[in-house]
């Protein structure tokens, strides 16, 4: 072989190898290295806003209907906020749940694909179709089917832009997985490691 294409080889395995090295311990540890001493605070301060809930969902049925319920028992004002759910051309009861959902409140809107586009292409279809103001005083709130709202969520996210410094917010995931489950031991394990990295990237931003 070439010894310039070799050593180009070469680069490229030790690259691909320091990639996730780098993506578990390096940035975590600059993160930590280099945050502000004095991080921005949320405010407590109760906001009303717009805010635009959206979810890609393919084959929800299981979760779906928890879901829903965990928004409209939401303790924010239903009248200041809508659902978008864009079914992933889903095959199972997922569009039935949301369109039961859907003629209770109507703030909740259902979104049928054709053909499977995958969950960035469903979030940007819906952005488009619930015409948010890029300058205006609304929220986008992003999220997963199974992934359950407390009660007080959704206020305290609101909540947050009080800080005109602060653009975007992260929520905390709790996994509720059984821990004597090998899945749920590793799941649990990555979503701390993707909360704390959030938190170290807020301070740091901050």
């Amino acid at each position: 072989m070439n010894p310039v294409w070799n050593a180009i080889f070469i680069g490229l395995i030790f690259v691909s190898l320091l990639l996730p090295i780098h993506s578990y311990v390096f940035y975590p540890w600059l993160l930590k290295r280099f945050r502000k001493q004095y991080p921005l605070q949320s405010s407590t301060v109760e906001m009303t806003k717009k805010v635009y809930v959206l979810i890609a969902a393919y084959n929800e049925e299981k979760v779906i209907a928890e879901k829903l319920r965990s928004i409209v028992e939401s303790n924010y004002s239903l009248t200041n906020l809508e659902v978008w759910i864009g079914s992933d051309a889903s095959i199972d009861n997922t569009d039935t749940i949301v369109l039961d959902y859907a003629r209770k409140f109507e703030f909740i809107h259902l979104v049928r694909m054709e053909g499977r586009l995958g969950k960035p292409a469903i979030i940007n279809r819906l952005v488009e179709l619930c015409k948010v103001n890029p300058n205006g005083n609304e929220i986008l709130v992003l999220t997963d089917a199974n992934v359950f709202f407390q009660k007080d969520m959704l206020q305290a996210l609101v909540n947050g832009f009080q800080n005109e410094n602060i653009g975007l917010i992260g929520a905390n995931v709790v996994n509720k997985i059984p821990e004597n489950s090998s899945i749920g031991e590793l799941e649990g394990i990555y979503i701390n490691r993707e909360n704390n990295i959030k938190k170290l990237e807020s301070d740091w931003a901050g």
